[in-house]
């Protein structure tokens, strides 16, 4: 997988990313859960799609100097309020 992956994720999704400011851990993951690959017209695989989201993930919370596990708890209690 990875050897098919990696040029897709240089290609299409890095520039997905590239100069943009560090936000919420749901809106950099929106990025590439919501995008629609330009060679296949389809979603990206699980696989990207999970890798790049953790990758979102470990961004956002070491840009606010948390854990992983705190960002996600106040995405997911902001949630439940709204």
């Amino acid at each position: 997988l990875a050897k098919d992956f990696i040029p897709v994720i240089e290609k299409e999704i890095a520039p997905l990313y590239e100069g943009k400011e560090i936000t919420s851990f749901r809106e950099m993951a929106d990025l590439v859960d919501k995008a629609i690959s330009p060679s296949t017209g389809k979603i990206y695989h699980t696989a990207i799609r999970y890798g790049v989201t953790q990758a979102c993930l470990d961004a956002v919370a070491k840009s606010q100097s948390k854990l992983m596990a705190q960002v996600v708890a106040k995405g997911w209690t902001k949630r439940r309020k709204d």
